[in-house]
């Protein structure tokens, strides 16, 4: 059989009727993918700003030099953290997941040929038979939707473990940033200390050079001196520890920071039992698994929905 040129557009119109006959999903190259979705909060999209003075403003917030503060400390660990730039990529794929769960098959198309190369009267080409095949499949028992529900629960998931992952980033950026504090005040005692420490060896030196006290009081107020250096230095190593930990959650090997601020001395109210339950019932490890028995159940329904055979239109 010979193909005209006008056949492909024939058999095209032919295939359209039938699918639109026998009620067809939508063809794929009409879909429109849904609008993207913030991870759990409508946060407003980053314009640059015009004025160039605004920008060197604005990155103020996450500059961690100098006299660094309990919200820039924060704000750079959100920004900059590795572990919570990795967890960024997790609810992206998701997304893209959901955006393919909602597509349709492809349609295929195909040709046929027979008698071809044959022998005899079917040798040549003379007797070429060739067919195009155009076939979709049609997706039945509601199996694009509940992919697309599946696809959601998944989303939903990834963007709830991100959630509790910066909220782990944030209680540990604030807990190393208590040490530190803490750390900055022990060392400042104990600069105290060892500064009495050598003014009352001094006086005992003079007084046992005068012969007002025995010389066992100058031994010993040289072990007190010593110990109390010894106790200053390793408050100091640990300060200098503290605070590479507290650099490194917004990856910095080196501390750029002179000195964290803040008072350890303000005690706060205790919550109530009330509000702490409405606490652990919103955190993100709780809703977590909500939205885990959710996708498990639509993963179900999409098992099932798959024993229902597909049908073909060509």
């Amino acid at each position: 059989m010979r193909l005209l040129p006008s056949t492909p557009l024939i058999l095209c119109a032919v295939f359209c009727a039938l699918t639109a006959n026998v009620g067809c999903s939508p063809s794929p190259f009409a879909f429109e993918p849904p609008e993207s979705r913030p991870l759990l909060r409508d946060l407003p999209r980053y314009q640059a700003p015009a004025d160039p003075a605004q920008e060197m403003q604005s990155a103020g917030l996450t500059n961690t030099s100098g006299e660094l503060t309990l919200r820039i400390a924060l704000s750079a660990a959100i920004l900059q953290n590795p572990r919570l730039q990795a967890a960024a990529w997790q609810p992206r794929l998701a997304e893209a997941h959901r955006l393919q769960a909602g597509l349709s098959p492809n349609p295929e198309v195909g040709i046929e040929l027979e008698n071809f190369a044959g022998s005899g009267d079917f040798s040549g080409t003379d007797a070429l038979e060739t067919t195009l095949v155009l076939s979709q499949l049609i997706e039945l028992g509601g199996k694009r939707d509940l992919r697309v529900q599946v696809a959601e629960g998944a989303w939903s998931v990834s963007a709830l473990d991100h959630e509790a992952e910066r909220l782990d980033v944030l209680t540990e950026t604030a807990a190393r940033y208590v040490r530190v504090l803490e750390l900055q005040q022990r060392v400042e005692f104990a600069e105290r200390a060892r500064s009495l420490a050598e003014e009352s060896r001094s006086v005992i030196e003079r007084r046992v050079e005068a012969g007002d006290v025995s010389p066992i009081d100058e031994i010993k107020a040289r072990l007190e001196s010593e110990s109390a250096r010894i106790a200053a230095e390793r408050l100091k190593r640990e300060l200098n520890a503290a605070r590479r930990e507290l650099s490194a959650m917004w990856d910095e090997t080196e501390p750029t920071f002179e000195l964290v601020l803040g008072s350890l001395d303000e005690v706060l109210d205790v919550p109530s039992i009330q509000s702490l339950t409405d606490r652990v019932e919103a955190h993100p490890e709780v809703q977590r698994w909500i939205a885990e028995s959710d996708k498990r159940k639509s993963t179900d329904d999409l098992e099932r929905a798959r024993a229902v055979p597909d049908d073909t239109a060509g």
